[in-house]
């Protein structure tokens, strides 16, 4: 007499224990940045002692030492997202040439060139928000810094956040459940995970996630969600870099 081998349904995930894989993920990646954020806590309230005992050069130095380990933290969160989507990686990245030149071609892509002007938001608040102190110091900082800058906020950091938030994220609760609600939980995720650079920050990045959930809804591929996000972070930068060298708005420090 043969055995029948019966085949039973692997084990359906509920949609909470998705989301809260998707939650905890986050914090992770958050955390990678914790140890670095200590030490930079510890360097701001050396920095402000040694601003009103040491000469300035120090103090320039100390705030360098300081911006550098801002830029590791980023780089860290940064490669956890994509250590969390790791597996599809290498599709995703293969997808981003073929996802640009379709995505471009329709009308949605548009939103793109929203981003322009929400990147100049984003410089005028910069302008409204950071000591004339601050300012001196980077109008000191060497061409390297807003090199290093711009490379890991144009690039390094849209391209991980959109692979892991539009890509990682969004594949996994798409498969659970609605995209408007896929849509909605991502958007959230990716907005509280700039609640560390301030409280306000995540309602000053709204807009952006707004276009974005918008592309992906609209069937628009990762590819185009990451230049989008890099067009707006660059936009970002560039204003920095004038704001501190030319100074364009009369905006008191």
């Amino acid at each position: 007499m043969s055995e029948q081998v019966i085949d039973l349904p692997l084990p359906v995930q509920s949609q909470w224990t998705v989301v809260r894989g998707c939650f905890w993920r986050v914090l992770a990646a958050l955390a990678s940045g914790v140890p670095v954020t200590f030490v930079i806590a510890f360097v701001v309230s050396f920095v402000g002692a040694a601003t009103r005992s040491a000469s300035l050069l120090r103090a320039t130095k100390e705030f360098w030492y300081l911006e550098s380990l801002t830029i590791l933290s980023i780089f860290m969160v940064s490669a956890t997202y994509l250590y969390f989507a790791r597996d599809g990686l290498k599709e995703r990245l293969r997808q981003f040439p073929p996802e640009l030149i379709n995505g471009l071609r329709r009308p949605v892509s548009l939103l793109i060139l929203v981003c322009v002007p929400l990147g100049l938001l984003g410089t005028v608040q910069w302008a409204m928000t950071t000591t004339q102190l601050t300012k001196n110091f980077l109008h000191d900082m060497p061409p390297i810094f807003w090199l290093t800058i711009a490379v890991l906020l144009v690039i390094v950091a849209p391209v991980a956040e959109e692979i892991f938030y539009r890509g990682y994220v969004w594949d996994r609760l798409s498969s659970i459940m609605p995209p408007w609600k896929a849509a909605t939980i991502s958007a959230a995720l990716f907005l509280g995970s700039h609640l560390p650079n301030g409280i306000l920050t995540p309602l000053l990045v709204l807009p952006l996630t707004i276009v974005l959930t918008v592309l992906r809804l609209r069937g628009v591929g990762v590819g185009v969600c990451v230049l989008a996000h890099g067009v707006y972070n660059g936009t970002i930068i560039l204003g920095n870099v004038v704001q501190t060298y030319v100074a364009p708005l009369p905006i008191p420090s």
